[in-house]
């Protein structure tokens, strides 16, 4: 059976600095997805359910991901492999004025049986 399943991910609007935040007028940039290596990383869905995942987390200063949590699945078989995968996800750092800074973000992830 094959895997279908629709992906949305949102930044903040802002990005949500955890260091200092910004003076007004500085440049913020969120970061960026490695499109290299993390795009082919998924979650499965082995138990071929409908449903959703949406996980917040922290992209630390090197691009790594920290402190994942879901702050909501349906249903909640669908938890421990959105986990799995977004623990290895790379990003290209959030910067404030040219330094990397760790920021907040959330992904949601639907999934289709197939």
């Amino acid at each position: 059976m094959k895997l279908v399943f629709a992906f949305i991910f949102a930044f903040s609007s802002i990005a949500i600095a955890t260091d200092s935040m910004p003076n007004e007028g500085n440049l913020v940039f969120a970061p960026k997805i490695n499109e290299v290596l993390e795009l082919k990383i998924w979650p499965k869905n082995k138990a071929n359910l409908d449903g959703f995942a949406t996980v917040e987390f922290t992209v630390n200063k090197s691009g790594k991901v920290e402190g994942a949590k879901i702050v909501d699945a349906y249903p909640k078989e669908l938890e421990e492999e959105t986990l799995k995968a977004i623990q290895l996800w790379l990003f290209t750092p959030a910067t404030i004025d040219g330094n990397n800074v760790k920021v907040v973000n959330s992904a949601t992830f639907y999934f289709q049986r197939k």
